[in-house]
């Protein structure tokens, strides 16, 4: 009997100590109530609680100067219950707004009036709007729209209009919109305490085109559409179980290579040289919300 009591003894210290507490003791005599999980040749592995949140990290074993394993008897360091199969994020929704580039090289030998014209055409807002599902914690899929609009006006331009060599004089307005929708694969990478995360989204779909164009007193319309790329990579600060602050950077990638022209109904297709091409592509930063559950 005694072999047996000393035996139940024996098995309940050892799982005291097995989910006992660790100590490192720094250099500058600073102490760390954690679990250790792995010491290597240069570095010690540990787990910690800071404000509540359990974190992971490492020490340069010489930045130690002691290590005592099973110094304390409590364990208040657990892993947080998102480790439990099934508890992450399934559904993410976010809408952004910001501004964009478009990266297109003005044509060569145009004035400095028309140069300057184009470049401030180039800007504009944006926004965006992707929903997701996520089959696991790091991979989902999901769908994305996105638009971007700039708008400039130059004055006192003299050209022929019509065609019959006779001159006007007058503003010229370009109005452009461009929007994308497709398809899109997402990847997530959470930091230690669960609430950020580094993201990105790459989707494939339809980008479109459209200019509604004023010549001196003349609607035009000039409209395309092509196979769009869109890249995103950004970073969501959580605010609550649900909402998250997100910073995104996008890359749109697309050209026209034809484009119908008309005005009040009828158009013209026309087929672009490759110096004639339309560049669609773009640069974007925005801010927005994520709605997560």
């Amino acid at each position: 009997m005694k072999k047996i009591y000393c035996f139940l003894f024996f098995l309940s210290l050892c799982f005291v100590r097995s989910h006992a507490q660790d100590l490192l003791v720094t250099t500058e005599n600073d102490s760390i109530n954690c679990k250790i999980t792995a010491e290597k040749a240069n570095f010690i592995y540990f787990n910690f609680m800071h404000d509540g949140e359990f974190r992971k990290t490492l020490l340069a074993k010489s930045d130690v100067r002691q290590v005592v394993y099973n110094y304390f008897d409590e364990t208040i360091i657990e892993p947080p219950k998102w480790k439990d199969a099934g508890s992450f994020k399934r559904f993410r929704l976010s809408v952004n707004g910001g501004i964009g580039y478009r990266t297109a090289e003005n044509p060569d030998d145009l004035p400095s009036v028309l140069d300057n014209y184009l470049d401030e055409l180039k800007s504009g807002g944006t926004f965006s709007s992707d929903f997701g599902y996520f089959f696991s914690e790091t991979i989902g899929i999901g769908v994305k729209y996105n638009y971007f609009g700039s708008k400039n006006t130059i004055h006192n331009v003299t050209m022929d209009v019509n065609g019959d060599a006779v001159n006007e004089t007058g503003s010229v307005t370009d109005d452009i919109n461009i929007s994308f929708f497709g398809p899109m694969v997402s990847g997530m990478s959470y930091s230690g305490n669960r609430k950020n995360a580094l993201f990105f989204n790459l989707a494939l779909g339809y980008l479109h085109y459209l200019n509604k164009g004023e010549v001196i007193g003349y609607n035009v319309r000039m409209k395309g559409s092509t196979v769009g790329l869109v890249g995103d990579i950004g970073y969501q600060i959580g605010l609550s179980e649900t909402f998250s602050l997100a910073f995104t950077g996008s890359y749109t990638i697309g050209t026209l290579s034809k484009m119908k022209i008309g005005s009040g109904g009828a158009y013209e297709t026309l087929k672009l040289e490759d110096d004639e091409k339309e560049n669609l592509s773009r640069i974007e930063l925005t801010v927005g919300l994520v709605f997560h559950r």
